[in-house]
């Protein structure tokens, strides 16, 4: 599986400039992106510069609080696919769907399909971190009868999706709408809740291979598998010292001086918490370090 191919590259940043369009760009294709999302006053340039290749054109309506009127949806859809989107993040109406108003959400979501090409491809938002969560599943049936593609878990604007949020629409949906997880995914370690460290560490450096498990479990806020060798091997002792961690370093199982098996349950919510908790993985800045 080509992982790069399901990713969104996006740029909504209300003080993007054309040049940063095109450096974006760039890095769409570089990277062979599924998408390139860009504000609609860029959906031209964007469309321009990535004309035959496999990046497609993506931008959004009504972003990001959904309360346009129909008709204003319907004209910025209209308008982002003549300037050559080929696929349409657009966010419902919150309040209908706080209200249980689907009937409602799933006409205007209708009348907005109903005048795109159907190799448009629509995308509707949610907002699983903002509305209650016993609405999901009726948010979502209401998207599914609208005909739209994909429902989308957020914006990023009022919080991060879990992967609570898209477990629970993936097992109401089934294979009626496919799920778009965004909205503060922006890393690996945003997606991941278990690493698993396989090694062969020899018993004089079990004190910094159990030091370097913990900082590794805080430092991704994830928990941590130590897998580590048992037994002797080219002049040194292995005690294998195998260990799972918690998200906050702290020990759930270790296994020390035989071969065995580890025990202990990996818990998203558990990892969710702590992100919430603690959200410093916002402050990386992957684009420092990122290969050039």
């Amino acid at each position: 599986m080509k992982f790069n191919r399901y990713l969104d590259h996006t740029l909504l940043r209300a003080d993007a400039t054309s040049s940063d369009i095109e450096q974006f760009c760039r890095e769409a294709y570089d990277y062979d992106f599924h998408c390139a999302v860009v504000a609609p006053v860029f959906v031209s340039l964007a469309a321009g510069l990535l004309e035959g290749c496999t990046v497609r054109t993506c931008t959004v309506v009504s972003f990001p609080l959904g309360t346009s009127q129909t008709e204003i949806k319907i004209a910025e859809a209209i308008r982002a696919e003549a300037d050559g989107a080929r696929e349409i993040d657009i966010v419902a109406n919150l309040g209908l769907i706080q209200s249980g108003q689907f009937s409602l959400v799933t006409r205007e979501l209708l009348d907005v399909r109903r005048r795109l090409s159907p190799d448009t491809i629509l995308k509707v938002i949610i907002e699983t971190p903002l509305i209650k969560p016993e609405l999901w599943n009726d948010a979502a049936e209401a998207v599914i009868r609208s005909g739209a593609e994909f429902v989308k878990t957020a914006t990023g604007f009022f919080g991060a999706t879990t992967r609570r949020h898209v477990e629970q629409l993936r097992e109401y949906c089934g294979d009626r709408i496919k799920i778009k997880a965004a909205g503060g995914i922006r890393t690996a370690a945003d997606a991941t809740d278990c690493y698993v460290v396989v090694a062969n560490w020899p018993e004089q450096r079990a004190r910094a291979w159990r030091t370097l498990l913990a900082a590794r479990a805080m430092d991704c806020q994830a928990y941590v598998l130590g897998v580590n060798r048992v037994g002797d091997a080219d002049g040194n002792g292995h005690r294998g010292d195998t260990t799972l961690l918690d998200p906050m370093g702290e020990v759930i199982d270790t296994l020390v001086g035989r071969p065995g098996v580890v025990v202990g349950d990996v818990d998203p919510e558990r990892v969710a918490e702590c992100r919430r908790r603690y959200p410093f993985l916002a402050d990386r800045r992957p684009e420092v370090y990122r290969p050039s």
